[in-house]
């Protein structure tokens, strides 16, 4: 399987490869590619929802977002795929319900974990199923970020623990505005769960989990005082030389490390047209 560095210097692009030929041992190779530089894509795929759904299941603790007693389970999920592929976007299905994040905004940077798993899988993975041409999503890496940061910021923050939003809404229109004239989306205070910013990737690299949207202080800060450092920090690591910006194909596949990375994506005045599929996962087990 050959594959190149995208000129960002970390983004993984594989041109020429079909993951229907995909074996145990590619799906370990590609994941290994993850780990090490947070970002895969894989151009053109032409893949079958059975097809997904194989390829989910190669990796470790295939995870659905909504349960089958959920009012939501029979309209978001993909059928036949117990939950694990969901639709995003406006395209509605036979039931005439769009995906998630179906809405013509911009949505502002974010990770894919949700408050209420009690496993948080590392990776998420989207496929642009049709109506995708020429929307864009952009991606950062913050291992890299990590890196560049100055020693007095990497002492603040390597202690640090976040105190997390729930039921958080990306779409940037729906944020409110503090009296300093920041934004920020509404949501509520998990109780209970403080991951560490400062954490070391498989590869024993050092980056953070940053997601700063969602991030309402850290523990034992108060509001004010942890949001001087958000500002900070999601400046720093929101440079042009951290991201990675996609316009989307037809077929494209991409798996990135949700505890390493944030995306975003623009304005999108086709989402209706717009339909992803979309996984999370961990990991594959031979992968250390």
């Amino acid at each position: 399987m050959n594959y190149r560095i995208h000129e960002n210097g970390w983004t993984v692009i594989i041109d020429d490869y079909d993951l229907n030929t995909a074996k145990q041992q590619d799906i370990n190779f590609i994941s290994n590619l993850i780990a090490e530089h947070t970002l895969v894509v894989i151009k053109c795929q032409s893949l079958t929802v059975d097809d997904e759904y194989r390829i989910v299941k190669m990796f470790d603790v295939p995870t659905a977002l909504y349960q089958p007693e959920d009012d939501d389970y029979a309209h978001v999920p993909v059928p036949g795929t117990d939950g694990y592929i969901l639709r995003v976007g406006g395209e509605v299905n036979e039931h005439g319900v769009p995906g998630i994040a179906e809405h013509v905004d911009e949505m502002a940077w974010h990770h894919d974990f949700h408050w209420q798993l009690e496993h948080k899988p590392s990776l998420i993975m989207l496929h642009g199923i049709r109506g995708v041409e020429n929307s864009t999503t952009v991606w950062i890496n913050n291992v890299e970020s990590y890196q560049d940061l100055d020693d007095e910021t990497k002492e603040i923050l390597e202690p640090l623990e976040n105190v997390m939003l729930r039921g958080t809404d990306f779409n940037v229109s729906k944020f409110y505005t503090d009296a300093d004239g920041t934004r920020w989306p509404h949501g509520i205070v998990v109780e209970g769960y403080y991951p560490k910013v400062v954490r070391p990737n498989k590869f024993g690299k050092t980056g953070m989990y940053f997601p700063f949207n969602q991030i309402y202080n850290f523990k034992g800060m108060s509001r004010e005082e942890s949001k001087e450092i958000l500002l900070k920090v999601s400046k720093f690591i929101t440079q042009d030389k951290y991201k990675y910006t996609h316009i989307w194909d037809t077929g494209d596949v991409i798996i990135s490390d949700q505890w390493f990375g944030l995306h975003m994506r623009y304005a999108c005045d086709h989402i209706e047209r717009r339909l992803i599929h979309r996984a999370m996962f961990d990991y594959p087990k031979d992968v250390q």
